[in-house]
This record gives structure tokens, C-alpha cells and sequence, in this order.
């Protein structure tokens, strides 16, 4: 079974809407939006690994949707 623990995907989805996010709301770009960000994004992964939806198995071409919903985000929104 082709298989894999959402952690990667789920890092790379939040990581493509937070820096959505960043470039919508914060973009002037200064130290303290900077550490903001960083530390946001910290945050959801943080929440992710605690709750255990990191550990969730799913489908690998699920696992590869939610990595390209997360580029998507990124570069065409």
C-alpha cells in the first residue's frame, strides 16, 4: 500500500497558505511581520503534530493533492 503520514503534506499546505496570507495581509516586509509569520506558521505545524493529524495515513495521491493545493495557493491566487 502506497501510504503516507500527512505530515509533509500538511507542512507544505500551511506553509503555502500562510505565506499567501503573508504576502496579502503583512508584505511590507519588516523584522517583526517576519518573526510573525515564522512564528504562525511554527504554531500550525505545532497544533498539527499535538493533535496527531500529522500522524493520520492517507493515500498517497492524496498526500501529493494536498502538497499541489498548497503550491496552487501559493503561486495562482
Amino acid at each position: 500500500g502506497m501510504r503516507w503520514k500527512l505530515r509533509i503534506p500538511l507542512i507544505l499546505l500551511t506553509m503555502g497558505l500562510m505565506s499567501k496570507l503573508y504576502q496579502l495581509f503583512i508584505s511590507n516586509g519588516s523584522f517583526f511581520n517576519s518573526l510573525l509569520y515564522i512564528f504562525l506558521t511554527g504554531g500550525v505545524i505545532f497544533i498539527l503534530e499535538r493533535t496527531g493529524i500529522n500522524n493520520q495515513k492517507v493515500h498517497f495521491s492524496f498526500g501529493v493533492l494536498i502538497i499541489i493545493a498548497g503550491i496552487l495557493v501559493d503561486y495562482f491566487s
